[in-house]
């Protein structure tokens, strides 16, 4: 596991991780305005699903790398192994937004930790069910289809519940339950076509 760490890139992105999350969690109520199909008034996509997006992808190109190049079975599984890392890598997030949300309840910190569970069950969803190499395609295309079909007028789409002004709570139980499931999927198919060029 200190192998994958080191030689995978997962300690870079701890730190790419905290970056981000510290934006969205200062900037948390901000939208950035984004072409939508379903109206103009309300367009726009909110800073803590662009980084939680971010803050997936970053995370897609270390966990194809850290998967044995062949299916072979080694000392360790290959699927704990990446759980573990993973969890290592997004655990020191978790902690700065739950230190966050206790000393600043209104700061969007439950929010970012929701979003970013929920791109990351998806994108874990496309590695296991697809292809581990395009993996980083599940969360870029869900948020590109929410911008453009998520709202209808002023009422954001069920689905495209990122973009809706939830409360923290639903955010965050959302997003680990979405994460659990993708995590325990992992942890029994593990990756798919990790190894094809």
């Amino acid at each position: 596991m200190s192998f994958a760490l080191r030689a995978h890139g997962f300690r870079r992105a701890v730190l790419i991780q905290l970056v981000l999350a510290a934006l969205g969690v200062s900037v948390g109520g901000m939208t950035l305005p984004f072409p939508s199909l379903g109206g103009t008034g309300t367009a726009g996509l909110p800073v803590p699903v662009l980084t939680a997006l971010a803050g997936s992808i970053v995370l897609a190109g270390p966990s194809a790398a850290a998967w044995p190049a062949a299916r072979t079975n080694g000392v360790r599984s290959a699927s704990a192994t990446l759980i573990a890392v993973l969890g290592l890598t997004i655990g020191p997030t978790a902690l700065l937004c739950g230190a966050v949300a206790l000393l600043l309840p209104g700061a969007a910190a439950a929010d970012h930790l929701g979003v970013l569970a929920w791109m990351l069950a998806l994108q874990l969803a496309v590695g296991t069910w697809i292809s581990a190499r395009h993996q980083a395609m599940g969360p870029a295309v869900y948020v590109l289809l929410c911008a453009l079909l998520g709202r209808s007028g002023s009422v954001v789409q069920p689905w495209a519940w990122p973009l809706a002004d939830v409360p923290s709570e639903w955010a965050l139980v959302f997003g680990l339950t979405a994460l659990a499931l993708a995590l325990a999927c992992l942890a029994r198919f593990g990756l798919h076509l990790a190894s094809t060029p």
